[in-house]
């Protein structure tokens, strides 16, 4: 992605008339107009796939509140069209001291180190009453129709409630890492095992699948098995997931995830195609890097 988004797109759009996709017709702004809230994990490889969301959905025709914060605003990428697209900015305070953070920590890779993580999470969770109190007051756009936030971000559980809309948890990863890790998390298979480098079976996966901690790119213990506890929690009170893949690519996959989850899993992805020009050189594309 080229460029941040314009500073004016820091005040959210107005609200009244918006310019169809793909067509430059005025779309009026009613009460009966979709709003999708997006909340994406302040994080290097998930805000990237919940704004070519946003893209998706206004394109659509909805319109779309999109949560980041100062710092995160500017780091996002714009793409050809997007002046055009009912996308409301909306960057909220991040409490950074209140949650015994240092200055200018917005986002998980500017974490000074892993032991601020849970700091990091405590400071996301502190956004929403912040975001509750926007979305009631604003007065240039409908009252929400739905959350779609990171699964990192189990707090917009809270805030969905709240609003009385649904919720859908975005993984912004394939099923097969998803569903793997959900099960690695859910049965402790790390638990006893002193090994690093021992491979684990995964049960309940839909094939043989071996995994030893060393490789494992999650942390089950302490704040980290705390953490993944929360948000299958919430997961589990969703109204359905989402998953940036496609059907075709891994039905076993979505299948037994769905199965496990009890509740419908929605393949959106590759979300980045809807950013990448069609016409785009495969190698001159490097944002997914």
């Amino acid at each position: 992605m080229s460029s941040a988004p314009k500073q004016d797109s820091v005040q959210p759009l107005a609200a009244s008339v918006m310019p169809s996709p793909g067509t430059g017709a005025a779309v009026p702004r009613t009460d009966s107009t979709p709003h999708f809230v997006l909340v994406p994990m302040m994080a290097a490889g998930h805000a990237g796939p919940m704004l070519d969301m946003a893209r998706a959905l206004a394109r659509r025709g909805a319109l779309v509140t999109f949560v980041t914060t100062p710092l995160n605003l500017s780091r996002l990428g714009s793409a050809p069209g997007d002046d055009a697209l009912p996308i409301r900015f909306v960057p909220l305070r991040f409490p950074c001291a209140e949650a015994g953070l240092p200055e200018g920590c917005e986002s998980a890779d500017a974490l000074p180190g892993l032991a601020y993580l849970k700091n990091f999470h405590d400071a996301c969770a502190m956004l929403g009453a912040p975001l509750v109190a926007h979305l009631r007051d604003a007065a240039d756009a409908p009252a929400a129709s739905c959350v779609v936030s990171d699964t990192c971000h189990p707090w917009t559980g809270a805030v969905a409630r709240e609003l009385g809309v649904p919720r859908l948890a975005l993984e912004t990863s394939c099923a097969f890492s998803s569903f793997c890790m959900r099960l690695m998390s859910t049965h402790g298979i790390f638990e006893g095992v002193d090994d690093d480098e021992l491979p684990v079976r995964v049960p309940g996966f839909p094939i043989d699948m071996e995994m030893s901690r060393a490789r494992s790119p999650g942390n089950f213990s302490g704040f980290g098995k705390v953490f993944a506890d929360e948000v299958m929690a919430e997961n589990a009170r969703a109204d359905g997931l989402l998953v940036n893949s496609f059907a075709e690519l891994e039905p076993l996959f979505v299948d037994a995830y769905e199965a496990a989850l009890g509740k419908k899993i929605w393949t959106v992805g590759p979300l980045f195609l809807h950013t990448m020009p069609l016409t785009a050189a495969i190698d001159d594309d490097v944002d997914a890097i």
